[in-house]
């Protein structure tokens, strides 16, 4: 089964980041039918495909900005203001990993993407049944 032109474009909806209600009032379809599209293996996939998208295009761009953010961090260890200095340290080992986990941490990027195709999504429900059936 294949999407329908305005489950492609709830999915671009919900990407964008609005929320049921409004997805729902802009395709003049109720929440009970987004609800339903979301259950269909197609709408998961694409909406895993976009998540992915989004989240490597955001990747990209921060990538870019890591040399910039390392020249002002640069800049800001030699700070005269002990407290500015101090900060400027502690993003740059949190950054790296040596300072636990917390907002500022680049490790945080890896967020966990479900299948983003019908083979991954049909696998992982089969691994979910069996681990069911195993009591697991």
């Amino acid at each position: 089964m294949s999407l329908s032109a305005k489950q492609i474009k709830a999915v671009v909806l919900f990407s964008s980041g609005l929320n049921a209600k409004e997805v729902a009032k802009q395709l003049s379809v109720t929440p009970a039918t987004l609800c339903n599209w979301k259950r269909e293996p197609e709408f998961i996939v694409l909406s895993n495909q976009m998540l992915k998208h989004l989240l490597d295009e955001a990747g990209s761009k921060l990538v870019g900005l890591v040399s910039k953010a390392v020249e002002s961090l640069e800049g800001l260890l030699g700070s005269d203001d002990g407290k500015v200095a101090l900060k400027a340290c502690e993003l740059v080992l949190s950054s790296n990993g040596l300072k636990g986990d917390n907002e500022y941490s680049f490790m945080r990027y890896g967020q966990q993407i479900g299948p983003t195709s019908l083979r991954e999504y049909e696998n992982d429900r089969q691994r979910i049944r069996i681990s069911e059936v195993m009591g697991g």
